[in-house]
């Protein structure tokens, strides 16, 4: 769980949970994802996609994770907490990087 303030003072409460706890146990289907969100991560949104690679190119923020449809949906909600803008999200093939 990871907890912080936006700039307005209000509170903002980020809770991950696993793929397990998400699928109710049972076998799902994943992919990997690169999420790209405008600007860069402080550290509450540092440690709230601590699940990812995380890389900053100075523009945008890609986060990189194999990403169940719960978890992605979740990822989502994470940037919208956040009050991050969302720029793109792609599903990648064994061929991208």
């Amino acid at each position: 769980m990871t907890t912080g303030r936006y700039s307005s003072g209000a509170r903002v409460t980020i809770v991950t949970l696993s793929r397990s706890h998400l699928s109710g146990g049972r076998d799902v289907r994943t992919h990997r994802y690169r999420i790209t969100i405008a600007g860069g991560l402080g550290q509450i949104g540092r440690e709230a996609f601590a699940d990812f690679a995380v890389e900053a190119n100075g523009t945008n923020t890609m986060l990189t994770a194999v990403l169940d449809q719960a978890a992605l949906y979740g990822a989502l909600n994470r940037i919208l907490a956040l009050g991050l803008e969302l720029v793109e999200l792609s599903r990648l093939t064994d061929r991208t990087r």
